[in-house]
């Protein structure tokens, strides 16, 4: 291992010597460009070639493809920003599973079609969605859907359920790119890496209890049992925005009466440990930032 000290220029800038070797190595002379990125420890990682630079586009010929959802879904979470499909005459079954995957990820969209290629970009690049935006948006769906389901409107429970899906794969690209990125995860206010792991728990839980609230869709629920439910998201909305804190939210749990009904115990006491598990993942963060600094 070298070691370079880092030198003030000019008053203002700072910089590095390379070593002599690595240049020559390289075949790299002045002028030329040489490119640097952050890995997931904070290290910097400087390399002759923009190879190792994260990929944002792909070329891809249908043909050889099978599971289009899968693949689609891979590209998402690993942050692909382009993916391009061409063949000689894009089969139409094909493309209507693109179209059909296309529902379930947030912010991809066909930006271009013919019947030879089908572009797809992610357009929220400028957009400043953050994994705090989105348990935001993820709580309020779950209290919408409470009001769908005293309305019986089973369409607008349907329509939630599938944003809370698309919102869900949508924060795990988010959460691929902060394994990745210091940058990232400062933007995500996420302060430890390990804490990526509690986050996406949070929001999959959530998802469960989304998935539990369309289960009751074609059930009448009393105002009781509604009470119950607004309840339990109270807790956990009050938890993580820090209107109380956890023990606190824990409290509100155990104090929670369940009504006698038959037709909604089980998923009642299955949202209240759902509840109980999301709590547990905010006190393995908070723990991060008082004992883990």
């Amino acid at each position: 291992m070298e070691m370079r000290k880092i030198q003030l220029v000019g008053g203002r800038s700072y910089a590095v010597s390379l070593p002599k070797d690595w240049i020559t190595r390289n075949r790299l002379k002045a002028q030329d460009v040489i490119y640097f990125s952050d890995d997931s420890t904070g290290s910097m990682v400087m390399s002759a070639t923009p190879s190792s630079m994260p990929k944002k586009a792909l070329e891809i010929d249908i043909d050889s493809v099978d599971l289009i959802y899968e693949l689609l879904f891979l590209c998402y979470i690993k942050n692909i920003d382009t993916v391009r499909f061409h063949a000689t005459k894009i089969p139409y079954e094909k493309m209507k599973k693109v179209r059909e995957t296309l529902k379930y990820l947030e912010g991809y969209d066909i930006t271009h079609e013919t019947e030879s290629v089908i572009e797809i970009s992610f357009l929220f690049k400028e957009i400043n969605i953050t994994m705090p935006k989105i348990l935001q948006r993820m709580v309020y769906m779950l209290k919408t859907m409470c009001v769908s389901l005293e309305s019986k409107d089973s369409l607008a429970l349907e329509e939630i359920e599938m944003t809370l899906d698309k919102l869900s794969h949508l924060s795990t690209r988010i959460i691929f790119g902060c394994t990745a990125s210091i940058e990232a995860r400062k933007i995500n206010a996420i302060s430890h890496p390990e804490d990526l792991f509690f986050v996406e728990d949070m929001v999959k839980k959530l998802e469960n209890v989304g998935d539990l609230l369309y289960g009751f869709k074609d059930t009448s629920l009393s105002a009781k049992e509604i009470d119950t439910v607004k309840n339990i998201i109270y807790a956990i909305e009050g938890s993580i925005f820090k209107s109380f804190n956890v023990p606190h939210a824990k409290s509100l749990l155990n104090g929670i009466k369940f009504p006698k009904s038959k037709d909604s115990d089980y998923e009642l006491e299955k949202m209240m440990d759902l509840a109980s598990d999301i709590l547990d993942n905010i006190t393995m963060i908070e723990f991060h930032k008082i004992y883990f600094k």
